[in-house]
């Protein structure tokens, strides 16, 4: 019994952070064990509103004013509407007392935010984790860009293999002026680029139907999308 109960790594949390750490965790050959707050969610059985369009919705996806006011926190979420309130942690719910302003999204459920994310990891640079301590604000953070570069290119490789520059960041130079390589250069010092899943079989995307969704469920993250911030 004791054998049983008995684990190399546990992990809270099931969500993009802890889904990750796990996944990690068991490929190297660790007995892990999750632990999840939230019900089990099934692919595609536990997604209510998927397939629907826009015009299926009663307010055609869009966010009331009355769940606005009721929700002044999770309204801020990029991802949160009416086609996926359902994977949201209402304001009243479980309340929590703010001393200084921030903004606690939470989705209880195997995946948590995974499930509403925008597809789009901003890889940082150095510039990003020296901020605090540039700057004099916050907790410095313990690691720089160098320390999980690796981590970074080794996904990168694995999954922009339509940009194979996007892994190492070095942005082409071929055919481009004094000036444009100038930029260049400092983009590469100060910038990283952003990275999203996009359809294998990409087709112009209309708000009018559910293409976002069907992105977000369903597709592998794959496709460089732009310059993210510096």
């Amino acid at each position: 019994m004791k054998d049983a109960n008995t684990y190399d790594a546990i992990v809270i949390g099931s969500g993009i952070s802890g889904g990750w750490a796990a996944k990690e965790l068991c490929q190297k050959g660790l007995k892990t064990l999750v632990l999840e707050r939230g019900r089990n969610i099934e692919h595609i059985k536990d997604y209510p509103t998927y397939n629907k369009n826009p015009w299926e919705f009663a307010h055609r996806n869009r966010i009331t004013q009355q769940a606005l006011k009721e929700n002044p926190l999770i309204s801020k979420a990029a991802g949160y509407g009416e086609g996926t309130a359902h994977f949201f942690v209402k304001d009243a719910d479980h309340p929590y007392i703010q001393q200084k302003p921030f903004d606690w999204i939470r989705g209880y459920q195997v995946g948590g935010k995974s499930l509403t994310w925008g597809r789009s990891c901003q890889r940082w640079s150095d510039w990003d984790f020296s901020a605090p301590l540039r700057y004099g604000y916050g907790i410095d953070w313990p690691i720089r860009y160098n320390d999980i570069a690796p981590w970074d290119d080794r996904e990168a490789a694995r999954r922009l293999h339509q940009y194979p520059w996007a892994s190492s960041f070095n942005l082409p130079l071929e055919g481009l002026g004094r000036d444009g390589r100038r930029g260049c250069r400092h983009l590469q010092d100060h910038q990283r680029p952003g990275r999203c899943a996009d359809h294998p079989n990409r087709r112009p995307a209309q708000l009018r139907c559910p293409l976002h969704r069907d992105l977000a469920d369903r597709q592998d993250p794959g496709v460089l999308c732009g310059l993210g911030r510096r």
